[in-house]
């Protein structure tokens, strides 16, 4: 392995971030390139905003929305998403987002076009 496939094999893996008890509003972006995955830790009630996209790059977005122990927090999603279904079919409704204690819920988004329209599924 060349210095070059190393540097590779270190920086290729998909950054996760933590967002640990967010305010009223929970703003997630893409990054300037790739892939982005959050891990949303919820105490409250949250709305979810979506930024970013390069032009000429696919880029996707996995968001895994976890319950409190108390859990009760609810999820607004943004507007800007067209949301499909597993089949790919347009459907326009936005993942369920369990309120039990405890609960995960996993959403994936894309871009084709830097961040001018989102396409989401429930899942990953």
């Amino acid at each position: 392995m060349d210095i070059g496939q190393l540097s590779s094999a270190v920086t290729s893996g998909t950054p996760v971030r933590t967002v640990l008890n967010p305010a009223e509003t929970c703003p997630l972006s893409l990054g300037v390139f790739g892939h982005i995955a959050y891990r949303v830790l919820l105490r409250s009630n949250t709305v979810i905003s979506v930024s970013g996209g390069v032009v000429g790059q696919v880029q996707t977005m996995l968001i895994m929305i976890q319950q409190a122990p108390a859990g009760g927090a609810e999820v607004t999603w943004p507007t800007n998403i067209t949301w499909t279904d597993q089949n790919g079919q347009v459907t326009d409704k936005a993942p369920f987002v369990d309120s039990q204690a405890g609960a995960l819920t996993f959403a994936t988004l894309m871009t084709l076009d830097g961040g001018k329209r989102y396409y989401g599924r429930a899942g990953f």
